[in-house]
This record gives structure tokens, C-alpha cells and sequence, in this order.
């Protein structure tokens, strides 16, 4: 080996070092202001801009997911040619600059690399998750102890410390749990029974506190599938009664904290008469989180077919006006429904861009499902559940902090799946 060529790998290694840590970063930026993770983000793509792996870099453009988040950006920019809301539009792409920048930061970064450093990023983002739950339950006590107001545990209070929307925090705990669940350790076989025990009932207890309903779902889905998979030694008329006994207990554990018992029972009692009538959204004394949603839905989709934007949407920037305009004629703004998106990612992004932007959407996920299919890669499998289940009652796309988590993590693990999936714990 002669001088240069170990002066080269030093050199090498060096920079290495510093894209993974810029990625750890942008990990960290996940959880702060909107304009420190996108500081961050183009700190990264300057720093693969000018050390990047340039070769081969187009055909891993073109492979995997990567299109797709490029696709839809590009689709924003068309969509300005048919929007009334200039302004609004501009800022929109400025919200969804991650669609453009991710893809050509995983696409200039070595895979090898990507595929080294998988494990150690993934670690890095579940712990750091950790973490900050742990900070805000600790926060939450003093504050407790300094205010006695028990509302400061569960929802918004208990994330306001970091100004972050709880079901968006709830979405990041269950993707580091899996994370922790899945990917292998070496360690004894008991106490790997504690250490995976100890961060599902801590994760649990955690979103308890964040009070989401759906993300309680997705949870109790996905360890009770994890669960079930590495009992191997049962009949699957005995994984049935430990499925329904696992399911209840956690019911009955959810059930004894008050705030999250209301909430669930607030859904539980919806009043759906006569919901598919336009005067139901008239009687704003009758709703709760599910039939506000169903009727945001409803009218849309009336209104949506009545315009004749099936095909194409309203474009890029102008869904709040359009949707404030829907609410009034239905009586939704009179009782205080201003600017409140669709909760719904599948009809946000059928309210901006029509059939075209479903087409797209749909494509994007056969695309994901079937390189987790592939590549037996559970941890994409899990990250694409997380997506479309919260996404049924969540605009992700519509907020940087779904924008940001979902695009990063998508284009990551697309673009260091390996030959044969050998971390995966199968």
C-alpha cells in the first residue's frame, strides 16, 4: 500500500465520519424548529455536493423510492401554473423542500456507507427518542408538582416543552421501538426477554401520556405481530388466545388513566346518524375527533367532484383557501373550523393534485411494500404500516414534521438495503 493511497483512506474516512454525523444532525433537527432541521438539511447536501460519490450517482437517483419524492415535488412546481394563491404556493414548496433535497443527499452518499452506518443511525434516532420522552416526563412532573394540573402528563402538555405536536411524537416512539425490537443484539436469551419487555412497557406508557388513539392502534398492531412472530413454538389457536389477552390487558391499563380514557371514549360515543347529510355538519355539538374528520372528508369530496378538479386538484398552495371556502358553505367556519387541513394524507394529496397525485401516491407505496417484500426488511415494512395508518387521520404531508421524518427515513432505508438482509431478526 503506498503513502498515497493510505493518505487517500484516511482522507476518506474522515469524510465519511462527517456525513454521518451531519445525518445524526439532520436526526436531531427532527425534533426542533422547522428552520434549524431544514439549516441542517442544506448543510448536508452542501457537504455531499462538494465530497459525494458522483459515479454511478444518477442510476441510484433513478432506483428505488427516490423518484417518486421527486416526482411529487415536481408535480408541486406544475401546480403552481393553475393556483390562484401565488404566495401561498411559494411557501408551500418551501415547506416541501425535502421531497427535492433528501432524494439527492441519499443519492451523492456511498451505499456501502449507507449500509455500514444503517444500524448505527437507526440506533442513534430510537435512542435519541428515548430520551426526549424520558426529558418531557420528567418535565411534565415539575411542572406538576410546581401547578397540580394533571393535564400537563397527557396530549399537548405534555410535549409542549418542545412546542411539537404529540401524535407526530407518538409517530416517532413507535418506529424507534420497532427499531429497538427488531434490529439484533448478541446477548442472552433472558435478558433479551427483559431489555425488549422493559421498552415496550415504557413505550406504552408513553403514549398513553401523548393520548393518541391511533398511534395506541398502530402499537398494540405492531408488537403484538412481533410478538406472535417470535412465538414459534405455540399452535396458532394458542397465539389467538395470547393476541385477544394481550389486547385486553391493554385496555384495561389504558383504561385506568383518566385523560386518555375520555379521549377514547369521546370517539367511542359518536353520534353517526344522518352523518352523510349536508346539514349534519350544521351541528358542531354532535362531533368528536372521528365524525369532524368523516365530515372535513365528506364535504371536500362533494365539492372536489362539483368543481370538476378530480383529475388535477386545486394545485399547489391552494387547499387552506379552498378548503375555508367548502367549511363556510357547510356552516364549518361559523363554528370555528378556520384553516383546519383534512387530517387525512390520502385526500390532502387528492385535494392538491387530483387522480394524479393518488396515481403517484399509490405507486409510492406498492414501491415501498414491495422492496420491503424483496429485501425482507421489517423495519421498512413497519416504518410504511406507521405511514398509512396514522396518515388515515393525520395530514403528514402537510407538516414538517411528518414532511421531514417520513421522506428521511424512506429514502435512507431504500438506499442502504443490502444484498442479503442479515440484520434483520428474522
Amino acid at each position: 500500500m503506498t503513502l498515497q493511497t493510505t493518505l487517500t483512506g484516511r482522507l476518506r474516512g474522515r469524510w465519511d465520519f462527517l456525513i454521518i454525523l451531519t445525518i445524526k444532525l439532520a436526526i436531531i433537527g427532527m425534533f426542533l424548529p422547522i428552520k434549524i432541521s431544514n439549516f441542517i438539511m442544506f448543510l448536508l447536501l452542501a457537504l455531499v455536493l462538494l465530497i459525494g460519490k458522483y459515479s454511478d450517482a444518477w442510476s441510484r437517483l433513478k432506483r428505488s423510492i427516490l423518484p417518486y419524492f421527486l416526482l411529487y415535488y415536481a408535480i408541486h412546481i406544475v401546480g403552481i401554473l393553475y393556483s390562484e394563491n401565488h404566495f401561498a404556493a411559494i411557501k408551500e414548496l418551501d415547506k416541501k423542500i425535502p421531497f427535492l433535497i433528501l432524494p439527492v443527499v441519499f443519492s451523492l452518499i456511498d451505499p456501502k456507507l449507507l449500509l455500514k452506518e444503517r444500524v448505527n443511525i437507526l440506533l442513534f434516532f430510537a435512542r435519541l427518542t428515548i430520551i426526549v420522552s424520558i426529558a418531557l416526563g420528567i418535565y411534565s412532573f415539575i411542572r406538576y408538582w410546581q401547578t397540580k394540573d394533571i393535564n400537563v402528563f397527557f396530549y399537548t402538555g405534555f410535549t409542549d416543552l418542545i412546542k411539537f405536536h404529540p401524535v407526530y411524537l407518538a409517530g416517532y416512539l413507535i418506529f424507534a421501538t420497532i427499531i429497538l425490537l427488531v434490529i439484533p443484539k448478541e446477548r442472552v436469551a433472558k435478558w433479551s426477554v427483559i431489555r425488549d419487555g422493559g421498552i415496550i412497557i415504557f413505550s406504552f406508557f408513553m403514549l398513553i401520556l401523548i393520548s393518541s388513539k391511533t398511534a395506541l392502534f398502530i402499537f398494540l398492531v405492531l408488537i403484538g405481530y412481533i410478538l406472535l412472530e417470535r412465538i414459534t413454538s405455540i399452535h396458532w389457536s394458542s397465539k389467538i388466545l395470547i393476541c385477544v389477552g394481550f389486547l385486553m390487558m391493554s385496555g384495561v391499563v389504558i383504561y385506568s388513566f383518566p385523560v386518555t380514557r375520555a379521549r377514547i371514549q369521546d370517539s367511542l360515543n359518536s353520534n353517526w346518524s344522518g352523518i352523510l347529510d349536508d346539514e349534519y355538519t350544521q351541528k358542531a355539538s354532535t362531533y368528536t375527533g372521528a365524525t369532524l374528520r368523516f365530515s372535513f372528508w365528506k364535504v371536500t369530496a362533494k365539492e372536489i367532484y362539483s368543481d370538476n378538479k378530480v383529475l388535477e386538484g386545486v394545485g399547489t398552495g391552494d387547499q387552506t383557501d379552498y378548503l375555508n371556502k367548502v367549511y363556510d358553505k357547510y356552516g364549518l367556519l361559523n363554528v370555528g373550523y378556520v384553516n383546519y387541513n383534512l387530517h387525512n394524507v390520502l385526500m390532502e394529496v387528492i385535494l392538491e393534485f387530483g387522480l394524479i397525485g393518488f396515481a403517484f401516491f399509490t405507486a409510492l407505496i406498492l414501491k415501498a411494500s414491495h422492496l420491503a417484500k424483496i429485501y425482507g426488511d421489517n423495519i421498512l415494512a413497519c416504518l410504511l404500516v406507521i405511514f398509512i395508518l396514522l396518515g388515515m387521520t393525520e395530514s403528514l404531508w402537510n407538516i414538517n414534521k411528518g414532511i421531514f421524518f417520513f421522506t428521511f427515513f424512506f429514502c435512507f432505508l431504500c438506499c442502504s438495503l443490502p444484498t442479503k438482509s442479515t440484520y434483520l431478526d428474522k
